[in-house]
């Protein structure tokens, strides 16, 4: 009796500091998935700063996956996720609203303006413990291209012949139809309050620093969509170009516009608070625009200056 009795207490204390044992390992494990998991959400933060510091204009997606090209972090593209072992990673891209005072307000608020300057950012990491039990990590920051530069043109009394951007009142090239000034572009008036009907303005070609990246077109126009002119319109697109030996190599062979370098001249920037330029820009150090106007006889569209973002 006495030996099963001492049997039994020693099952007991078995199998207790067995549970005892497992408990401990499990809770091992899942610490260590907890910190990997933190891990790789923080990875995820630095790696979209490290891309944004870079090309600004990446950050047209809603939701990316991350990948390593060439040794640099990059956006896998819209609506990617990516496995790392048993940890599912994605990052999320918020667009940020603001009033006329740069203050926050949400989308839906009176005069909110979209700021594609700013971003919200989350990495979300999740995984799966014993199978059963959803875990999440997740980290929210925001990000500002604040550190970029712009190319602005407001003055184009200089009037045309300027292939290369060096007199900033030049530029290269218009059909005859517009009117240039020190202060804005218009149709021309070919008679007495009567305007062209349409006009073209090309500009000189701009370059940016080795390194540099195009981001964001926009422009200051007026009188455009008014409802005595409901057809006056601005439409710009550009050309971009690698460099060669400190000049503009082989240009592109369509004028293009958000949809970029695609070989179709019907996709046009039409949006004066700003568009991304396609990412197919990436890489270029050359850039020059091409301003298209309509109108209807009586009025006139009023482009009042010019703005390319980089970084």
């Amino acid at each position: 009796m006495e030996i099963v009795i001492a049997m039994a207490i020693f099952s007991l204390i078995t199998t207790s500091l067995a549970s005892l044992l497992m408990g401990g390992f499990s809770l091992l494990t899942r610490q260590s998935e907890i910190t990997q998991a933190n891990n790789l959400a923080n990875e995820g933060i630095e790696a979209v700063r490290f891309i944004k510091d870079n090309k600004w204009n990446n950050l047209l997606y809603e939701q990316s996956a991350l990948s390593r090209d060439g040794g640099h972090w990059e956006l896998m593209g819209e609506g990617t996720s990516e496995q790392v072992g048993i940890f599912g990673r994605q990052i999320n891209f918020y667009p940020i609203f603001r009033n006329d005072s740069g203050e926050l307000v949400a989308s839906n608020a009176v005069g909110a303006i979209l700021d594609l300057y700013s971003k919200k950012v989350e990495v979300v990491v999740n995984w799966e413990v014993m199978g059963l039990d959803q875990k999440q990590a997740r980290r929210v920051t925001y990000l500002t291209n604040w550190d970029s530069s712009f190319w602005k043109q407001n003055d184009w009394s200089g009037g045309l012949g300027q292939d290369i951007w060096v007199d900033a009142s030049k530029y290269a090239n218009d059909d005859g139809n517009v009117q240039a000034s020190s202060s804005s572009v218009t149709l021309k008036e070919i008679a007495t309050s009567t305007y062209a009907i349409s006009a073209y303005l090309e500009s000189s070609a701009f370059s940016i620093p080795v390194g540099g990246n195009f981001n964001i077109i926009e422009w200051t126009a007026t009188g455009t969509k008014t409802s005595e002119c409901p057809e006056c319109e601005i439409r710009v697109l550009i050309k971009t170009a690698l460099d060669v030996a400190d000049a503009p190599g082989d240009w592109n062979q369509t004028w293009s516009g958000p949809d970029g370098d695609d070989g179709d001249e019907s996709d046009y920037f039409a949006t004066s608070t700003g568009e991304f330029l396609n990412t197919d820009c990436n890489e270029k150090r050359w850039i020059k625009y091409r301003i298209e106007f309509s109108g209807n006889s009586v009025a006139t569209p009023i482009l009042q200056e010019m703005r390319i973002n980089y970084n």
